[in-house]
């Protein structure tokens, strides 16, 4: 029997609550500082979760069923004008939705300093945990004052990333107590995690781990070969039931498929595959070894090689025709054409264009097992329209020679890319465009400007400013407007059968509970800003625009602070220097959610403190430079 389906867009709550209240920020400067005080009597906006009593759930998922226990209210727009910072005892109401026209880019503008700080300062720096609140500086002037932080972080553990056992994978989020059960789902694989979490392996310096995620991941996914040779020869419907689709969610622990309907049509997190793997093949990883077959699962022999795996996941991306796929994306909710989703792909196969043309050995490879599956599956034959790129799959299909191989994959994934690279210029900087699904702004969007680096600056500058402006709170920065995921009172507004209803089919059902402003705040995203702040200052820095340089390195550090401010503090029962998912609204609170820690979090929190530390060396080496010039 298939198992009730329980979506990282909506995640049950069954455990009674104690709750404890954590400091009350203030302000010291331009930081929020949260000093501990006694309980308050009147809502603040901030209080950490509080510990779970030990109560397994014993709900019955009832799959299908739709909430009829809360009381309905208007449905919230999808996007909303931005109002002022959050501020003590006042829950934002935002109503007026924003236009939806075309928004225009001057795609021919540089970046402009002065423009984005005028938005992205007025994002408050709020501090949850005292020890590292007398550690965070207005001005990073020394690694040292970088690695007082990490250290303080190392020392809670709160930057492991621990694997599955015998696995180079990881779990979503970590669970701590053995006396209860994980409620969310979270213990479960996500590639889409995965690969953010192997990257911040990858900037750490431990190649070895992120190239055996993407081995991993490979693995796994060559267990299931059927479901891609399935959706390559179009024999089964993956448009409309995306369980046919490559699944995305998995256990990490058996390399197996979960027996739960998903919403497995996710491409950003195939694009993401194919952008960690050719990052690692460019910088000398992988080679011939690419075509070396994959240990096998249990009594399982080998099912291919990390090559057959690369070479599906393209033709994959040839036959779903990832451009204008409708796709459930980063957050697996109603499908739409996602210029994240999109984007994503497009950094893989750009990346994947260039070790091809590089022809050296791992280009080979894949080249090779390309042409095979292609000719093997008779993809092009299995074409149910006319296909736009079907000319390139006859003579990848049609090539017999390494050279011929090699060019005929070099022009597929070329017109692939250039698919999706259209596709981005008319969608962009919206999120989506499709009809009765448009999105102005969504965070998501960030990761297109870091770390895939798909846009160029002034489109980056665009995406980032909107994102700031619409969806920064104080204690994050909110998914979308009108998020209704994790939204305010989120337990209350439902009793336990209510909460474990299937909402995929219906979101609509949901999201009319959510009250204007009232989104959670997520803890993933302000690293990503201070990331991406940290690459304009350095590359200011690089060209001798110091002004500029000085600029976004303040607003750099103004959204490392964020970052290193969402940690929790000594009075949260999940623990004190916890990174957790989001803070939400319960009672006119601010709390951390029940998904604490997340590992997502603390690698996007590595990749910050690594920015930072390049960006202070950058400026000293500067600084030498200068002087010696000077001399």
């Amino acid at each position: 029997m298939m198992k009730r389906r329980r979506r990282r867009g909506y995640t049950p709550g069954t455990r009674s609550i104690q709750k404890r209240h954590c400091p009350r920020p203030v302000v010291v400067g331009n930081i929020t500082i949260a000093l501990a005080i006694p309980p308050p009597t009147e809502p603040t906006t901030n209080m950490c979760k509080s510990k779970r009593k030990n109560k397994t759930s014993g709900s019955k998922r009832g799959r299908g069923r739709k909430p009829g226990s809360a009381k309905s209210r208007p449905t919230t727009p999808t996007n909303a004008k931005p109002t002022a910072p959050d501020t003590a005892a006042t829950i934002v109401q935002i109503d007026a939705p924003i236009e939806t026209h075309n928004k225009t880019v001057d795609k021919s503008a540089t970046l402009d300093a002065n423009a984005l700080a005028a938005t992205l300062a007025t994002a408050n720096v709020l501090l949850h945990n005292p020890t590292l609140a007398e550690l965070v500086k207005d001005t990073y002037t020394q690694r040292d004052q970088v690695l007082a932080i990490r250290a303080v972080l190392n020392q809670a553990h709160a930057l492991d990333l621990p694997l599955i056992q015998g696995r180079a994978l990881f779990q979503a989020a970590l669970h701590d107590d053995a006396s209860s059960e994980d409620y969310t789902g979270y213990t479960h694989t996500w590639v889409r995690d995965t690969i953010h979490i192997a990257h911040a392996r990858y900037v750490l310096g431990d190649t070895q781990i992120a190239a055996g995620a993407v081995t991993d991941l490979a693995r796994f996914w060559l267990r299931y070969r059927h479901r891609w040779g399935a959706c390559l020869q179009n024999t089964v419907d993956f448009r409309t039931n995306a369980m046919e689709r490559p699944h995305i969610r998995f256990d990490g622990n058996s390399l197996s498929e979960i027996d739960q309907t998903w919403a497995h049509a996710q491409n950003d997190a195939l694009g993401y595959t194919l952008w960690l793997a050719s990052l690692l093949a460019r910088n000398g990883h992988f080679g011939k070894d690419l075509l070396a077959p994959l240990p096998g699962i249990d009594a399982l022999p080998s099912a291919g090689s990390l090559a057959d795996m690369l070479a599906l996941l393209i033709l994959y991306a040839y036959r779903v025709e990832y451009w204008h796929d409708e796709d459930s994306g980063h957050w697996e909710e109603a499908r739409k054409v996602e210029a994240s989703s999109v984007g994503a792909m497009v950094a893989g196969l750009r990346d994947w264009h260039k070790v091809l043309a590089a022809r050296e050995a791992a280009g080979v490879a894949v080249a090779t097992r390309m042409a095979y599956w292609a000719s093997h599956l008779d993809v092009v034959g299995h074409d149910k329209t006319l296909h736009p790129l079907a000319d390139q799959m006859k003579h990848l299909a049609a090539a017999t020679t390494d050279s011929n191989q090699l060019d005929a994959a070099t022009a597929l994934v070329a017109a692939l890319e250039s698919q999706g690279r259209a596709a981005l210029a008319t969608i962009l900087p919206y999120e989506s465009r499709t009809p009765g699904h448009e999105r102005a702004t969504d965070a998501a969007l960030l990761f297109l400007v870091y770390p895939l680096h798909v846009v160029d600056d002034a489109m980056a500058a665009h995406l980032v400013t909107d994102v700031v402006r619409d969806l920064a709170g104080d204690h994050g920065i909110r998914r979308y407007r009108g998020d209704s995921y994790w939204m305010a009172d989120y337990k209350a507004l439902f009793d336990e059968a209510t909460r474990t209803a299937d909402f995929s089919d219906d979101i609509g059902a949901r999201d009319a509970l959510l009250k204007p402003g009232q989104e959670a705040q997520w803890c993933i995203f302000d690293a990503i800003v201070a990331c991406i702040c940290g690459d304009w200052a350095r590359s200011a820095l690089a060209r001798g625009d110091l002004a500029a340089a000085d600029t976004y390195r303040a607003l750099q550090t103004r959204f490392f602070n964020r970052a290193v401010g969402q940690t929790t503090g000594p009075d949260c029962a999940f623990g004190t220097l916890k990174c957790p998912e989001s803070y939400y609204l319960e009672k006119g609170q601010y709390v951390v959610n029940d998904v604490c820690p997340l590992l997502w979090t603390q690698a996007n929190l590595i990749k910050a403190l690594d920015g930072m530390e390049r960006t202070i060396t950058a400026f000293q080496e500067a600084g030498r430079a200068g002087a010696v010039a000077a001399e």
